[in-house]
């Protein structure tokens, strides 16, 4: 997992920075939250999913409750398709959906 720091949001394309300044771009999509993810809020996401020459990366995600149907059952914080957002209010456990 990586920590990385949402620096931007526009609609769904994100800009997100990780410790040694390295710049992601993605399109990413929450589902079920209770209140919109910010600018300055952390997410913890497998690296894989930004790694351009990994199978699944696809540059544009979808994340929701990990009771929610469409995604796989059972994730785990070690499995890839686990996400975890921190805002200064709490801690939200996410999972990748399909479909």
């Amino acid at each position: 997992m990586i920590k990385l720091k949402i620096v931007k949001i526009d609609t769904y394309n994100y800009c997100l920075l990780d410790s040694k300044k390295n710049k992601y771009n993605l399109i990413l999509r929450f589902y079920g939250l209770e209140k919109d993810v910010e600018v300055n809020d952390y997410i913890y996401i497998c690296e894989k999913l930004l790694d351009k020459s990994y199978e699944g990366y696809c540059g544009s995600y979808s994340f929701g409750q990990l009771d929610d149907t469409c995604g796989k059952d059972n994730v785990l914080p070690y499995d890839d398709d686990f996400l975890a957002v921190k805002t200064k209010d709490k801690n939200i456990l996410l999972k990748r959906l399909y479909g």
